[in-house]
């Protein structure tokens, strides 16, 4: 599980280890075809990889280190293009 001070944590399809530099709580929400609605809330984390630093473009993953977005150069505005929406209080 990530949390907070993680570091060292390793992305599947991604080289290297990656530190926490932020965290949020976000939310997925589509239409189904079958005419429901489909939600997602997690917590998730933008991490930047131990060797290149700010260097390098940043990943996000959930709580258990699941990627959701690659290839974040601009933090969590990134995430919210992608069409998830922040919730309530950040952390």
């Amino acid at each position: 599980m990530i949390t907070k001070g993680s570091d060292h944590i390793r992305v599947a399809g991604h080289v290297g280890t990656w530190y926490v530099i932020d965290e949020g709580r976000f939310a997925w929400i589509e239409n189904t075809p079958s005419g429901g609605v489909k939600e997602i809330h997690a917590h998730l984390f933008l991490l930047e990889p131990n060797q290149c630093g700010d260097k390098a473009a940043c990943v996000i993953v959930d709580e258990n280190g699941n990627l959701v977005l690659e290839d974040a150069r601009n933090g969590f505005d990134d995430l919210e293009e992608a069409g998830w929406e922040r919730e309530g209080d950040q952390l």
